[in-house]
């Protein structure tokens, strides 16, 4: 057997064992939920084509890891946040939470990561704020 033959079935052995691995852990991509308050004849079932009308209504429906598309707009809403996921606005001036300086918009509980990105948040109240959070934020 030659030089040439010998790496060629070297590359047919080492092919075939990688056939034969078990495939790598991917990380499972969350589910997206969608929230657009001007498309709402009722209260959507957070797809593209039917999207919640309001943000706690997507944050209810969400697992961990799950993400929420938040069309632009402005949102008068006190959300509570008890599982780990990702918010996008549709920019920081398109998309505003207002909390109508009446309570916190955010309340995220203990022990749970939230990845807020891409809009606004105003008028949370005096005494607590925009976002409330009784863990530690880190940035």
């Amino acid at each position: 057997m030659t030089v040439k033959n010998s790496r060629f079935a070297i590359s047919v052995i080492l092919f075939s064992l990688l056939l034969t691995l078990p495939a790598w852990p991917t990380s499972a991509a969350g589910t997206t939920w969608y929230v657009d308050d001007d498309a709402c004849p009722g209260p959507g079932s957070g797809t593209l084509g039917d999207p919640f009308c309001l943000i706690q209504d997507a944050i209810d429906a969400a697992t961990a890891d799950d993400i929420i598309e938040i069309a632009a707009g402005t949102y008068h809403e006190h959300l509570s946040m008890y599982t780990s996921l990702t918010v996008n606005g549709a920019g920081r001036t398109s998309t505003i939470l207002d909390g109508n300086a009446t309570g916190r918009v955010f309340y995220v509980h203990s022990g749970i990561t939230v990845s807020i990105h891409s809009l606004t948040i105003q008028n949370g109240s005096a005494d607590d704020g925009g976002v409330f959070s009784t863990t530690a934020a880190s940035r």
